[in-house]
């Protein structure tokens, strides 16, 4: 499968919480709640089937040989008897995952063919609430709420805590999820539920998310948020893909310091970074901010990280099965310099919801020794997936092969540790205060040593 595909696998569902951009005034149905297809039905041999095509696709396929300890062999004959038993579709998509789960990486699982209408990257709905959220000590905040969206209208302010979403808590919202897909830790669902609680703040235009939530003085209200369409600009992919909304921000900040932000690898994106990048060659430091980007494609990111660079550059490699024929895969991935290369401070902004390609991009950056990180550590779900379509419609994803930077490190369960970790308070949000890049900018301001206070 080429790298595109890839990134777009990583874009809908690289972070495991799916969610609908096709809800109603009621959040999408959940698992369970999905009539079951027509086929197959309680002890069909399609069932067996499809665990078979399943597990020898793992056994013959995965990246690690070893199965990182796992003994595949076995993992089959225990398996085996409990999908025989599967009374219905519901169980055999849970204990599906249940076992390819037990590999404990990212990008593995299967997806019903009842949830293919719901699955959308929440930067193709067209709709949104107008607010952003991250975890902070435990508790769903709200970070920015965008002028003139519903969110502002009905009285949100940066610092607020989210509560609730269609009436569940945030930490049970994963329960909200299409897919039948058990978390392999409490880390990992509760991860899960907070992605999935941001993701429905995204859907159709004129439906609605209820939310309940704690203001500055830790007063409850509820708020029925009417989805209303995206100002951002609509973006095709050449790709074949549905088009995107994406958005770049361009700035300059104190000192000169230049700062770009933009919303995703999207090839709709790059020409106006590589653009921005060019305006700020004169800027002493650069600020990227990735916090939230979910990835995207890599011709995206390698021409983005090419300007930063005045040697051919080994950026990072994939490791696959050894012997395993995948022709047109690049093993390796290198930069080749493109004028003019901004050579001055590099500081790239993450958090726990930039992932995948973000990951990788920002993460490669770092072990070049071409970009300090600065902000939360990322996830550390950064591996290449391919994609086998089951029988039935079912898709099952899982890992072709592995993402190595250029020192070894391989991010997969890892994530991108900060060189600078700027933690996130929920006074100082309510502030207006944007530590993490408050720190970014007192980083370059240091690095350089020819600016004033």
């Amino acid at each position: 499968m080429g790298k595109q595909l890839c990134a777009w696998l990583a874009l809908l569902i690289g972070v495991v919480a799916l969610l609908s951009c096709q809800g109603g005034n009621a959040t999408a149905p959940a698992a369970t709640a999905v009539p079951p297809t027509a086929s197959p039905t309680p002890g069909n041999a399609a069932y067996l089937d499809m665990f078979e095509t399943v597990w020898a696709t793992i056994d013959e396929r995965y990246f690690d040989p070893t199965f990182g300890g796992v003994d595949w062999p076995a993992v089959h004959d225990r398996y085996r008897p409990l999908i025989a038993a599967a009374q219905d579709n519901h169980e055999f998509y849970q204990l599906i995952n249940q076992m390819v789960r037990e590999l404990r990486v990212s990008h593995v699982f299967v997806i019903p063919p009842t949830a293919m209408a719901y699955l959308q990257s929440t930067d193709t709905c067209a709709g949104s609430a107008g607010l952003d959220v991250r975890p902070v000590d435990g508790q769903m905040v709200v970070t920015a709420v965008k002028p003139g969206y519903p969110a502002e209208a009905a009285g949100l302010r940066p610092g607020d805590v989210i509560l609730t979403v269609e009436g569940l808590p945030v930490e049970r919202a994963d329960e909200l999820m299409l897919l039948d897909l058990p978390a392999a830790s409490e880390e990992e669902r509760l991860a899960a539920a907070f992605a999935t609680a941001r993701d429905l703040f995204y859907g159709e235009p004129g439906t609605a998310v209820t939310i309940t939530y704690l203001d500055a003085q830790d007063q409850v209200h509820e708020a029925q948020l009417l989805r209303q369409q995206r100002t951002e600009r609509l973006a095709e992919s050449s790709e074949g893909l549905p088009p995107f909304y994406v958005e770049v921000e361009t700035r300059q900040l104190e000192g000169s310091i230049g700062y770009i932000d933009f919303s995703a690898f999207h090839t709709g994106v790059l020409q106006e970074v590589l653009d921005a990048i060019d305006a700020l060659q004169g800027a002493p430091g650069l600020i990227l901010d990735l916090r939230g980007n979910p990835g995207g494609f890599y011709p995206v990111r390698k021409g983005i990280a090419e300007k930063f660079f005045q040697e051919r550059t080994l950026f990072w490699r994939y490791e696959t099965r050894p012997g395993l024929d995948l022709p047109g895969f690049e093993h390796e991935a290198y930069l080749e310099p493109a004028d003019p290369v901004y050579t001055g401070t590099l500081i790239i902004l993450v958090d726990e919801f930039s992932a995948s390609s973000a990951e990788e991009f920002s993460g490669a950056m770092q072990a070049t020794g071409r970009a300090a990180i600065v902000g939360q550590r990322t996830a550390g779900k950064v591996l290449v997936g391919d994609i086998v379509q089951l029988p039935n419609g079912a898709l099952f994803i899982y890992p072709l092969a592995r993402t190595v930077l250029s020192d070894g490190t391989v991010l997969e369960g890892h994530g991108v540790i900060p060189d600078v970790e700027v933690p996130l308070d929920r006074a100082q949000i309510q502030q207006g205060i944007d530590a993490p890049l408050e720190a970014a900018v007192a980083y370059i301001k240091a690095q350089s040593g020819r600016m004033g206070p």
